[in-house]
């Protein structure tokens, strides 16, 4: 989508995102199951494509009841959209009752709506949907796959140590994990083994050691 949106074309200007600082299904879904990247991954995600600008959206329960009309008519406002890229399921607004479709008649005559079709691998689209189920399952080496790159977590202090273990809480990491078990992973390059528990993350290593992502392999 997003090499689509900066392909240029006549009278294109800068590349423009608009997304959400969280997921709105955080807080409209109590079943949600997490996050795949963090906020600080996303930004940097789309400043490592090209993409010129991002606006940000703090979604609210106020928010959420606002007609996909109104909030696109709003944009309007503040921005002149030469080109629109959408998802082929896209919708949005209140019940997610506005498609892709409706911006036919909600843009600009002069705006370029383009529509992807779903992108798939091996027979079967990626989505965000697939690669939490994947991951949810355990099958990280599947999730790696739809995502095109390892799925990787952050990690932030604080850590503790004990029984030659640094183990930190499933809070800290912020996204969504797979079940308890134990997965091969890598370090900030030391290749070991993590240990999945309902509230905790582990690995093996001496007192001290301080890691930065865990990157699963």
């Amino acid at each position: 989508m997003i090499e689509e949106l900066r392909r240029s074309g006549p009278g294109q200007g800068e590349s423009l995102v608009v997304t959400f600082r969280d997921n709105p299904k955080k807080l409209l879904n109590p079943g949600y199951p997490g996050d795949l990247m963090t906020w600080e991954e996303k930004v940097q995600a789309l400043a490592d494509a090209g993409v010129d600008h991002v606006v940000v959206i703090d979604f609210s329960p106020g928010f959420s009841k606002m007609s996909g009309r109104d909030f696109f008519l709003t944009l309007k406002k503040s921005f002149v959209f030469s080109k629109l890229v959408l998802g082929w399921n896209f919708s949005f607004g209140k019940n997610s009752a506005t498609t892709a479709a409706d911006l036919g008649w909600l843009a600009d005559p002069e705006t370029r709506l383009t529509v992807l079709p779903p992108f798939t691998l091996e027979g079967r689209p990626v989505s965000s949907s697939a690669v939490r189920q994947a991951i949810a399952e355990g099958k990280l080496s599947e999730a790696r796959s739809l995502l095109g790159r390892p799925y990787v977590l952050p990690l932030e202090p604080p850590f503790r140590w004990g029984g030659g273990r640094c183990t930190v809480d499933r809070s800290v990491v912020g996204k969504l994990l797979p079940p308890p078990g134990l997965y091969p992973v890598r370090l900030d390059g030391l290749n070991t083994d993590l240990r999945v528990d309902r509230e905790h993350l582990s690995w093996e290593s001496p007192p001290g050691n301080s890691f930065q992502q865990i990157v699963f392999v």
